[in-house]
């Protein structure tokens, strides 16, 4: 557990900034131990960035033109949004599309208290599953295609509740 040393926020470990006030701390801080987790998440999501087409030998930065859509459509799978959200917030097809994600996950966490209930709780669990996980595939697609459309069912629901 370690905290900012600007702001004193919480920072998890393997955190590699605030998400606060954006501190980030230098390379050989030692507080800072990578997370399995964390260093996973990172590591799929850099080998999305330097594998789809477009990118080019020695390019540090992603190309709104190049990778969006797809660094948008990692945002569909499970807490990615966060990571994708936070580390590649300055495009708006990316942004957008984690926000829809966000609302998926959710109602995922809705769905899985739903499926403790009595008699209804598993059937309704296993639709209520299945159809968001076709909300994420339709999400993804459209992530692809660089297209800002809202989910069906709760997109508009998810636009107006993060704005």
């Amino acid at each position: 557990m370690t905290h900012c040393p600007k702001c004193g926020a919480y920072i998890p470990d393997g955190g590699r900034m605030c998400i606060a006030c954006g501190w980030k701390p230098e390379a050989d801080d030692t507080p800072f131990k990578d997370n399995p987790y964390i260093s996973y998440l990172q590591q799929v999501m850099d080998t999305v960035v330097n594998e789809f087409p477009g990118k080019k030998d020695g390019d540090a930065g992603l190309p709104p033109h190049d990778n969006s859509g797809w660094i948008a459509a990692a945002s569909y799978l499970g807490p990615a949004f966060i990571y994708t959200y936070f580390k590649y917030n300055e495009y708006d097809i990316v942004r957008y599309h984690a926000n829809q994600a966000c609302i998926l996950f959710l109602l995922n966490i809705a769905v899985d208290f739903v499926g403790k209930m009595p008699l209804l709780g598993k059937p309704l669990k296993s639709l209520a599953g299945a159809a968001l996980f076709v909300l994420a595939f339709i999400g993804a697609k459209a992530a692809v295609a660089k297209k800002s459309e809202p989910l069906p069912v709760v997109g508009e629901l998810g636009i107006e509740i993060l704005k």
